[in-house]
């Protein structure tokens, strides 16, 4: 978990087996829903999660309802979470490219930049690197009159000394007006105090690189 002021932001890096058991596979839906359980900002969660059945292009997985693709796509889902890579991840002779390597995020739009790099030593998978934005909220110092508070008897007792006949006398609308507003515009700060409230609003950080 990554804190910034208030907010947090989590990142974990998840590996499943490919010889992974029913009891693992439900684990591994279980720990995503854990995840986005916190109160965080935004979440990523980064792994070889090596479930090649699932088209993540196409968001269908190319096997029977129940299957542990059917049932990482269907959580990823109701934990409205986003698979962001496209390419394929890993690659050996003799086999098939495939999509194994994910970086799944919540929001969606957090992640700027994200590139494949050459492997690891003699590791068959590409490195991930990506760009993603911190999103946390700053609060402004702001002030605003305390209206419950104000000491409206003595404002009532100075706008009864006024002598309004003599004042408005020979005034038009618009000046007459304008005479009034100063008055209460007056007695307002002189009898209204000030309270001072937090305003949050979202920030975002500049992109920091990340790979998993």
């Amino acid at each position: 978990m990554i804190k910034y002021g208030t907010d947090k932001s989590l990142v974990g890096n998840v590996y499943r087996s490919p010889n992974s058991g029913d009891e693992n596979n439900r684990a591994i839906c279980t720990l995503v829903e854990e995840m986005c359980s916190y109160q965080q900002s935004q979440t990523v969660i980064c792994g070889d999660f090596n479930m090649k059945e699932i088209d993540w292009d196409r968001h269908i997985v190319r096997a029977p309802q129940g299957s542990v693709g059917s049932l990482f796509l269907d959580c990823l889902d109701d934990n409205f979470l986003l698979q962001q890579g496209r390419g394929n991840t890993r690659f050996r002779d003799g086999q098939e490219p495939s999509l194994l390597d994910q970086i799944i995020t919540k929001p969606m739009d957090n992640i700027v930049r994200l590139d494949y790099d050459a492997p690891l030593g003699k590791s068959d998978h590409v490195c991930i690197v990506f760009d993603m934005l911190w999103v946390t909220a700053e609060s402004e110092d702001r002030r605003r009159r305390h209206y419950f508070k104000g000491n409206y008897d003595e404002i009532r007792r100075n706008l009864r000394q006024i002598d309004w006949k003599t004042e408005l006398s020979d005034k038009d609308a618009n000046e007459a007006w304008d005479i009034l507003e100063n008055y209460i515009v007056t007695n307002v700060e002189r009898h209204i105090p000030l309270q001072r409230i937090q305003n949050k609003f979202r920030k975002k950080w500049p992109p920091v690189p990340c790979s998993p």
